[in-house]
């Protein structure tokens, strides 16, 4: 009996083998096998592996984006949304974490349509937490500051403290990534701090 196997089952085979083995070691014949399907078969769907990564990207993405979505559907005030963020790019990081590494620095990926997805998903991402910001100065508990200015400021620094974890050889190991995690945290509460209406 043939097997039918859906886009979604390619993406989700496709995540896990990249997740553990990494893009360089994996093989669209070897994601074909996984799912019990021929290679030719898989590229009726994905007519090559720089293809299917960027259907990886964008799949990931949109988990990230849905997933951040629902913390700020809590309705939490602003610093907790942050501090909320750090732990969910934490668990995030944990899941994709050699994927994530190789999406920043494998020449095979460096294609348009991957950049334009993080670069939209980036997007998104302040677009969602520049509203928090604003609700916060509108309830007059941070002062008025550009909101998206101040999201980008935020993500950034955060991001820029987890690149230098993240480039580090070998990989950083749980006390290392739970520092890192502690010191994020720390400048969240610095930078709302500063930001508090007087």
């Amino acid at each position: 009996m043939k097997v039918i196997v859906k886009q979604e089952q390619i993406l989700d085979a496709a995540i896990k083998r990249l997740s553990h083995f990494g893009v360089n070691k994996t093989t669209l014949t070897e994601i074909a096998e996984d799912l019990h399907m021929t290679k030719q078969a898989l590229m009726y769907y994905y007519h090559d592996k720089q293809q299917l990564i960027a259907s990886v990207t964008a799949k990931i993405s949109g988990e990230y984006i849905e997933t951040l979505s629902g913390l700020l559907d809590k309705a939490l005030p602003a610093k907790e949304v942050f501090l909320s963020l750090i732990d969910m790019r934490r668990l995030f990081f944990s899941k994709y974490h050699l994927l994530f590494i190789q999406l920043s620095t494998t020449d095979l990926i460096k294609a348009a349509e991957i950049e334009q997805i993080r670069n939209e998903t980036k997007m998104a991402e302040a677009g969602l937490l520049a509203k928090v910001i604003d609700q916060a100065m509108r309830k007059g508990t941070i002062r008025s500051a550009n909101a998206l200015d101040t999201v980008t400021l935020i993500l950034e620094t955060i991001t820029s403290l987890a690149i230098c974890l993240g480039k580090q050889c070998p990989p950083p190991d749980q006390a290392e990534i739970d520092n890192l995690v502690n010191k994020q945290k720390a400048l969240v509460e610095l930078l709302f701090n500063g930001l508090k209406a007087g």
